[in-house]
């Protein structure tokens, strides 16, 4: 059952805007694994790092574990759909087969067409309650320009129009 404490806290984190990411890891001749997310953030400049937050349930958390790389793959408002695709459950299977994919140095996957796609060699992982906390060396970078961003609002993906319109 879950607590009052934790509802309260689910139904304040629907009300913090986040980028929608979709979080990649290939390579040692393993197919691809991928999931979306909102839980990645900065860490340093120096060295450039990044951290996501991955549910240990997820297909690509064992997947990360083993290659030891992933990439982080900024969306942009037309990729709504690979949003819904990438954290339908149903559809992990094909979650590669829509968009182009391209690797960049790790041999992660890299959605061409992204805002921008970081790709990371793992540095550390953190271990906490349902998720681990990757830590990630960023080895190349692959920036595609200012297109308007896909956000996540309220339970549902949004976009900068979107959020001041409400």
């Amino acid at each position: 059952m879950t607590s009052s404490i934790e509802q309260e806290f689910k139904s304040g984190m629907r009300l913090l805007a986040g980028a929608v990411s979709l979080i990649s890891t290939g390579g040692k001749g393993v197919p691809p694994k991928g999931l979306t997310a909102t839980a990645v953030c900065s860490l340093a400049v120096e060295p450039p790092r990044l951290l996501a937050c991955v549910n240990k349930s997820a297909s690509a958390h064992d997947a990360i574990d083993e290659n030891g790389v992933f990439c982080i793959n900024v969306l942009s408002e037309s990729q709504r759909e690979l949003a819904h695709l990438f954290s339908d459950n149903d559809a992990i299977d094909r979650r590669f087969s829509t968009g182009e994919w391209t690797q960049l140095t790790t041999g992660a996957p890299v959605l061409e067409g992204s805002l921008c796609s970081f790709d990371c060699k793992v540095a550390d992982g953190i271990e906490t309650a349902s998720h681990t906390i990757y830590i990630g060396d960023v080895v190349a970078i692959a920036n595609r320009g200012a297109l308007p961003p896909l956000l996540y609002f309220d339970g549902d993906y949004s976009t900068l129009a979107g959020l001041s319109a409400s």
